[in-house]
């Protein structure tokens, strides 16, 4: 966004509204300007965060300070830059992290735990009293920014500015301040003063200030040909390494045009994309192999940076030698001389910045040479992964996080361009490359990335999947972290989850024959089959197997006395407690299981299910009470978590005939579902329960003004209920106990119990 627009952009739509607005910026190419790091400093702006000043921001912000000067009063906060959501995980929690912790809210904000993430601080730019612009460039889609937003813009103090390259995105409903401009190419003296300020002053026109004289004219030429910041940026860097004055450059590009494109179309000659890729094309003839080799890599690579530790290799193969510390050093002058890449600082470090288009276009080149596509597809893996820690699955590491974040935005590039349909080449799978995703998926699912930790993963599992060799070490770990996804997507993905646990089961029964074969079994062997079993044993729980995931429990608890012996206050053994109690409520023996839950006491929520099965509605409803009082100190009320708890609550109060409570709860967990911008916050299955039981609510309430909308809530959580349950049918249930089957629906260690129809049907 060039200074004359962004300023235009930015006046209009505060000229004459007071209060929070949405504006919309349309970029109908992919462009960058020059680069600055100085952005302006001013007391009435308490912070400014750029995540990648390569980018338009720059202008951006220079045009915003003249805002600021000439409206000092209003704007007393900061200013925030979240660019490129669509390359998730490019941008993730802890980019967003890194921009609030700018904002300097109250201290009690963040002393809170980190499973908060993005839903408080969207509640704190809703609440809070200060002015704040967010700022999002260059949006694909609205999910894509979706989380990052409030849930009402107009009711804060806000505002947002977003720039995209499609002519028909906008917001999914209209605000009142909602303002939009599309924004033209570069005009001839916009784009000569850019191509000037790229040049050294023994290379530019001596009749530049009067604007005057043949080699102005040349100027105003190349500006206009170009006609985008990029091209232009391009051409500088071509003109300083040929030491090329504009009309030397003219000549050449002239020469070279009638040499080398003589059948182009002309709507080519004139189009952006036309003139953008032969500018391309011309620059990139002058690179040597080796450099051009490097720029290839960084094409697989993530544009928002490139580490230089990541491109330097301590001992390469002998024709990867250009990626020596002494060599690379070289290359990466050479082409931030040239223009295709720049540098930016990192806490110290030097990361170098190459644009998304100049990537585009360097792979469909190389995808002509599919052989050469495949040696540096493996370089840049291999580059990667000389960097990426491996994580755990069983506990989490923080004080690796630097690094995992630094690195994981390549793994993401480099399984789009594994996977990407529109190419022409089959890449070669590998299992390097699977262990790469697993390991990505695996880091995403611990900072709750879930879709993109699932694409990995799966990506990885395809690809086990074209190779001979089994792995199922490395399957097993893709299947273990698969299922820790799947347990929050509902009745859809049961059956899946199951064969998944069995598959798991199979293998560490495999591994443990071949431990007693060889005399080696150690405990933390025995501990992984326990872990299995138990695991498996869930999953038919899920399906209401009892006996049989009773008999497993069983088993993993006599096999746990052997390996821990009688220590009844460990973890494991509380959780077979816990599962031992679900057993027991099934076979109606409620002695039993309050006695198994109360030596499982610290899993809760549990027991309260248990305690409403048994009759002791009061005590359910207090136990549920303290669960949601916790989960809103740790989770806060856009969460999962919390909104399950306020279900129960609901479900309580309606037993006990406290119907205001029971609507005002289920209407407020409904609306914060509505109103969130987590995706999958509550799955279908479990708003259709609430929205049958607030109908059931509104009807025992017997007011005449809830009729209609009763009618219309019980409709439309059957119409979800009929195609969900085909996937885990159940039968026999009567038409006065339909609510079971809305439990039914829901995991079993999860909220299923909450009702009291569905116990007597399976047990």
């Amino acid at each position: 966004m060039r200074p004359s627009v962004a300023k235009d952009v930015w006046q209009t739509y505060l000229k004459d509204v007071p209060g929070p607005r949405i504006m919309l910026g349309v970029r109908p190419r992919d462009d960058v300007t020059e680069t600055s790091t100085k952005y302006p400093s001013h007391a009435q702006i308490t912070a400014c965060v750029c995540l990648n000043p390569e980018d338009a921001f720059d202008y951006v912000l220079k045009s915003l300070w003249g805002s600021f000067s000439a409206r000092p009063g209003p704007w007393t906060t900061s200013i925030l830059v979240v660019r490129r959501l669509h390359e998730a995980p490019d941008s993730p929690c802890t980019s967003v992290e890194m921009i609030y912790a700018q904002m300097d809210p109250a201290p009690s904000f963040w002393t809170r735990p980190r499973q908060i993430h993005l839903s408080s601080r969207r509640h704190y730019l809703e609440k809070t009293t200060k002015r704040w612009l967010l700022v999002l460039d260059n949006v694909e889609r609205w999910e894509h920014i979706d989380m990052f937003t409030p849930s009402k813009t107009s009711a804060t103090t806000g505002s947002i500015l977003i720039t995209t390259r499609h002519q028909h995105f906008t917001a999914p409903s209209r605000p009142v301040n909602y303002y939009r401009k599309t924004l033209g190419e570069l005009t001839v003296n916009e784009g000569a003063d850019l191509l000037l300020h790229g040049l050294p002053a023994e290379l530019q026109p001596k009749s530049r200030i009067a604007r005057e004289g043949p080699e102005m004219k040349v100027v105003n030429d190349i500006a206009e040909l170009a006609g985008l910041p990029l091209a232009i940026i391009i051409i500088t860097g071509y003109m300083k390494s040929m030491n090329f004055r504009p009309s030397e450059f003219w000549t050449c590009w002239d020469s070279w045009w009638l040499a080398n494109q003589p059948d182009l179309k002309a709507e080519e000659k004139s189009s952006n994309k036309g003139r953008l890729e032969q500018i391309m094309k011309l620059s990139v003839e002058d690179l040597g192999d080796e450099t051009l080799s490097v720029m290839r890599i960084m094409a697989f690579l993530s544009s928002d940076g490139t580490q230089k530790d990541l491109l330097t290799w301590d001992q390469p193969p002998s024709e990867c030698q250009y990626l020596r510390g002494f060599r690379i050093n070289e290359i990466l002058r050479d082409l931030t001389t040239k223009r295709f890449i720049s540098l930016k600082k990192e806490n110290g470090n030097e990361v170098y910045v190459i644009h998304r288009a100049l990537q585009s276009r360097l792979l469909v080149e190389l995808h002509k040479e599919p052989e050469r596509w495949q040696e540096l597809f493996r370089v840049a893996f291999q580059l990667v992964r000389n960097k990426l820690p491996r994580p755990s699955l069983d506990t989490a590491e923080p004080h690796k996080w630097n690094q995992f974040k630094e690195y994981l935005p390549h793994v993401a590039h480099l399984q789009r361009a594994y996977a990407d349909p529109t190419t022409v080449i089959a890449a070669v799978p590998f299992v390097g490359l699977a262990e790469l995703f697993k390991d990505g998926g695996v880091l995403l699912w611990q900072r709750f990335l879930s879709q993109d930790a699932m694409r990995l993963l799966i990506t990885a599992e395809r690809i086990l999947d074209q190779l001979e060799a089994e792995h199922e070490d490395l399957r097993a770990e893709i299947h273990v972290t698969m299922n820790l996804l799947l347990q929050y997507l509902g009745i859809s993905r049961r059956n899946e989850s199951s064969e998944r646990f069995l598959k798991i089961l199979e293998y560490r029964k495999k591994r443990m024959q071949a431990a007693e074969a060889a005399g080696s079994v150690t405990d933390a062997e025995a501990m992984a089959l326990i872990t299995a079993k138990a695991d498996y044993a869930n999953s038919l729980l899920q399906f209401n197997k009892f006996c049989e995931a009773e008999q497993l429990y069983i088993n993993c608890h006599e096999s746990l006395l052997q390996v821990r012996g009688d220590k009844e206050e460990a973890l494991s053994f509380a959780k077979l407690n816990h599962h031992m109690a679900y057993c027991k409520m099934y076979h109606g023996d409620f002695d039993e299981a309050n006695a198994f839950s109360k030596k499982a006491v610290e899993l809760i929520g549990s027991w309260a299910c248990i305690l409403l099965q048994s009759g002791d509605k009061a005590g359910a409803l207090d136990l549920h009470e303290r669960i949601l009082s916790e989960r809103l100190q740790v989770h806060g009320k856009e969460s999962y978590f919390t909104l399950q708890s306020q279900y129960a609550g609901a479900v309580m109060y309606s037993y006990l005939d406290r119907w205001d409570d029971a609507e005002w709860q289920l209407r407020d967990a409904l609306r914060q579902n509505n109103n969130s911008r987590s995706k999958n916050l509550w799955p279908d299955a479990v708003v259709a329960r609430a929205k049958y039981h607030l109908s059931q609510v509104l009807a025992a309430k017997g007011e005449e003004k809830h009729v209609e909308e009763a009618e219309a809530l019980a409709k439309e959580a059957k119409d979800v209920l009929s195609r969900l349950l085909v996937h885990n049918p159940i039968r026999w249930i009567q038409e006065e106990d339909t609510g079971a089957l809305f439990d039914h629906l829901q995991p079993v260690f999860g909220s299923r119990w909450t009702g009291l129809s569905l116990l007597k049907y399976v047990q």
